[in-house]
């Protein structure tokens, strides 16, 4: 079960680093 919640934390850590970069694209010029 240890090894379930460490994947789903990767997971999220994945999940916030695209959406920090969505984040940036959208507030920089050239967002689509």
């Amino acid at each position: 079960m240890r090894e379930h919640v460490s994947r789903v934390e990767q997971s999220l850590d994945v999940i916030r680093d695209r959406l920090c970069a969505i984040n940036q694209g959208a507030i920089g010029p050239g967002s689509n």
